[in-house]
């Protein structure tokens, strides 16, 4: 599988620049990436992205009582901080915002430092799975034995539609292949995989379940 390792350099850049996602150093970082450059059809619905990261942030408070910090931050490229403004505003739990605000250096960096992405079909998903970060993947027109994160496919989450995967920009009907996709299932596959100490992020290992 393809592996990305940054430097200390890099990653020391990344903590001066966004603290809000490095300090306290025990803290969960959930990443939330609800973009898709491709076309709306490879995108889940964001008012879901927001209760997932809202689930998982009081789910793991529980398992956790007192300790550590659970945040969550959302990411996307050039354009899309109107999408992560959006999810932002539904959400109960403040998350860290970073939509649009990010080098692909420091998207690397942000990336390496969370416990966990949940996300669309999308390069970020790739980055993150390059970089030992695990994911949770909704996948809707896209298919999954062609593009999920190598070694990973234990990650994505798909709905059983008769018209997916059909490789469109758009959904010309009802994007059921998204909309069919609960909450609650992407919420399952990011606890059962997410990795919860430093020195799981810093080695690469995922917890088998927590939840």
């Amino acid at each position: 599988a393809p592996q990305l390792f940054l430097s200390p350099e890099v990653k020391s850049a990344c903590a001066r620049q966004f603290p809000e996602v490095f300090l306290p150093s025990d803290s969960l970082v959930i990443g939330i990436n609800p973009g898709s450059v491709y076309g709306s059809a490879k995108r889940w619905l964001p008012e879901r992205f927001a209760e997932v990261g809202d689930l998982l942030v009081e789910r793991l408070a529980r398992e956790f009582p007192g300790s550590p910090l659970v945040r969550c931050v959302l990411i996307g490229g050039k354009g899309e901080e109107a999408l992560g403004q959006g999810i932002a505003r539904r959400m109960r739990y403040e998350p860290i915002l970073l939509s649009g605000r990010t080098t692909m250096q420091e998207l690397m960096g942000v990336l390496a430092r969370c416990s966990v992405l949940v996300t669309n079909d999308t390069g970020p998903m790739h980055v993150a799975q390059a970089l030992g970060v695990p994911v949770a993947a909704v996948f809707g027109s896209t298919d999954p034995s062609t593009t999920s994160p190598h070694g990973q496919s234990q990650g994505v989450v798909t709905a059983s539609v008769r018209c997916a995967p059909c490789l469109l920009r758009a959904c010309p009907i009802d994007h059921r292949c998204m909309t069919q996709v609960s909450v609650e299932q992407v919420v399952e596959v990011a606890l059962s995989h997410i990795r919860i100490s430093p020195g799981d992020r810093n080695e690469g290992r995922m917890r088998g379940h927590v939840g």
